[in-house]
């Protein structure tokens, strides 16, 4: 259990790769075992329903421990599973360092085969990161060969002939790269043979002693001539790249279901900020494409979803007839407040290569910030990892809908059923198809119809937490505190701002606008880039441990937060077409030493039709 291997050989044998227990029923003995000094005590939890079951379901469901074996060895052949490899096309990183071919590895393109041969590339510790480009096997140049042969006896001694070749190389993909472009070749070739009697040979010969000829003598006379007409790209046209997989777009994911509440940013401890209302969602009506991109599309498929984040500030007045959802305090003080959400990111960076952010968004104001990093977990701040999930089956049970505080709505402070159904303000409820425990006094959800979309408050209740099993738009899985594999409860994350109301041009790509139904008096849709590698770009590096500072290959968590000033007293309304992190697959070619002064403000990123209208 303290996670270090015991070095005893009645233990473990390495050299015979055994584990061995003491007694014959490990976890189910109260015997104690000494090894060297140190005394082991009984076991606390014992397990006898592994050694006697009468069924393979009840000895799974009462196992309690697991062993796990990590071992690493030493190897130095890789087979990357792919034959026809482009020569040049690999990249071999060791712990991040670039090896060198000849030197530190070699490869057959042909078999997908890398040998490691320095030192540091066969460390069994090693992390070892692989990047390649194949030609597919089957997708090779369709070729033709066609050829046509004539003679023409003109005599027995005088023949003419002429031969025509034409070969064709007929590029696979329609942008073809340098090298494997359609080609053409024509050849023209023309030959005679003429064979002559001279007679004179054969008399001077005869004339040389000791030598009589018994043959007449011949003399062959051939030649030829060829001509080559090549033209290696028919077309005058081949790519260097094609620039259609110039980068990757890793995206954040734009449904509802992906996101959850979020812990209150480091940044605004101690400041004065109280959580307001957060809510996001995917609003049921779809906008034309059209209207957000200048892209072409396919009939019946001119429409798409779009995601909708609403923050309400601590200082909004709330029509109470109407609305009591009272996880929103009424609070005319003015107060700075946030509100926010998150998710686990469990798609990897490529640390090398990340470059940027872009967001496809319509808003006109607001203050949003973007964490990215290992973020606290903690919603409730009691350490531990909260969930529905009492009996950890993995299932809602019965009774166990109760949200993340624990408690059915009965069961709060200050509950009654008529006029405060949801004192703690975490209940589910969709009035598309009025489903979920209403918690609105007076059973005031019948106001509201299912087809009222524009509604404000037609949303309201879809982030709820409590009676949300049967929320169509999620997984039927407990809610829990615990979105990472592990209960994360410390900060480490870069921070960054799209400040709409005091600098909007910032991080705007020029040219992105982009007006819905051409209509100039509407909110566009605009691009947003930040160059995330860029430390100027940042709003923060936030860490609870000086120590532990963030990386970008382990970005475990997104937060998405706005936040309100003591002025803000209406809501801030925000679409997202889509936003995700940028990976060029073209990197800087000029890299400067740490020592010099010069620094460049060279960013690689994409230009496309879709949205740079020029």
């Amino acid at each position: 259990p303290d996670g270090i291997v015991d070095e005893d050989p009645l233990i473990y044998r390495s050299d015979w790769g055994l584990v061995i227990f003491p007694s014959r029923t490990p976890f189910d003995t109260t015997k104690t075992y000494k090894i060297g000094n140190k005394e082991l005590p009984e076991l606390n939890v014992k397990v006898p329903e592994i050694y006697n079951y009468t069924s393979w379901s009840e000895k799974t469901e009462a196992s309690q421990y697991f062993i796990q074996k990590v071992t690493t060895t030493r190897g130095s052949i890789i087979r990357l599973n792919r034959a026809n490899i482009i020569e040049g096309s690999e990249r071999i990183t060791v712990n991040g360092e670039v090896l060198a071919k000849g030197t530190d590895y070699d490869i057959q393109y042909d078999f997908g085969q890398v040998t490691l041969r320095s030192e540091k590339a066969t460390d069994p510790n090693a992390e070892i990161k692989i990047d390649f480009e194949y030609a597919p096997f089957f997708a090779v140049q369709k070729k033709s060969l066609f050829g046509l042969r004539s003679e023409y006896e003109w005599s027995k001694d005088l023949k003419f002939g002429t031969t025509f070749l034409y070969k064709t190389d007929k590029a696979q993909e329609r942008k073809p790269k340098v090298g494997q472009e359609t080609a053409r070749t024509v050849i023209f070739d023309a030959d005679l043979s003429l064979k002559l009697h001279p007679n004179f040979l054969t008399s001077v010969i005869d004339k040389l002693p000791l030598i009589e000829t018994e043959a007449q003598s011949n003399l062959t006379i051939s030649a030829e001539i060829a001509q080559s007409h090549p033209n290696p790209n028919v077309n005058d046209i081949a790519y260097v790249d094609d620039f259609e997989t110039a980068l990757d777009e890793i995206s954040l994911g734009n449904f509802r279901s992906l996101w959850r509440h979020t812990t209150m940013p480091q940044q605004l401890e101690n400041k004065g900020y109280i959580q307001a209302k957060m809510l996001w969602h995917n609003p049921v009506s779809q906008i034309p494409i059209l209207d957000v991109y200048n892209r072409d599309t396919q009939v019946g498929s001119g429409t798409m979803r779009i995601f909708r984040m609403i923050f309400r500030p601590q200082n909004m007045v709330y029509d109470t007839t109407v609305l009591a959802d009272s996880s929103v305090s009424i609070d005319s003080s003015q107060t700075k407040s946030w509100g926010g959400f998150m998710r686990y990111f469990g798609s990897p960076l490529d640390e090398n290569r990340v470059k940027l952010f872009e967001v496809r968004m319509k808003g006109n104001k607001g203050k949003i910030h973007f964490d990215f990093g290992a973020i606290n977990e903690d919603l409730n701040g009691n350490e531990n990892a909260d969930t529905e999930d009492k009996d950890n089956s993995n299932f809602i049970e019965e009774g166990e809908d109760t949200g993340l505080d624990g408690l059915m709505d009965e069961d709060e402070e200050g509950y009654n059923a008529e006029t405060n159904p949801d004192p703690n303000g975490d209940d589910w409820y969709s009035f598309f198809d009025k489903q979920g425990k209403c918690p609105l006094p007076n059973n005031g959800c019948d106001n509201i119809s299912e087809d009222d979309y524009n509604n404000p408050q037609y949303y309201d209740f879809l982030n709820g937490t409590e009676g949300n099993a049967t929320d169509g738009g999620a997984s039927q899985i407990p809610d829990k505190e615990k979105y990472s594999p592990g209960f994360t409860t410390e900060n480490s994350y870069f921070s960054y701002v799209i400040d709409l109301d005091n600098d909007p041009d910032r991080f705007m790509v020029e040219d992105s606008k982009r007006y819905p139904e051409d209509d100039l008096t509407q909110t566009p849709w605009i691009t947003y880039r930040i160059p995330i590698r860029d430390l100027n770009a940042l709003d923060g590096i936030i860490t609870s441990d000086p120590s532990i500072q963030p990386e970008w290959n382990k970005i475990t968590h997104v937060r998405v937060w706005m936040e309100g000033d003591e002025e803000s007293v209406s809501p801030d309304t925000i679409d997202i077409a889509d936003w995700y992190f940028v990976q060029p697959s073209w990197k800087d070619s000029v890299i400067f030493s740490p020592l010099s002064d010069m620094r460049s403000n060279f960013v690689l990123s994409s230009v496309s039709d879709d949205v740079d209208s020029n």
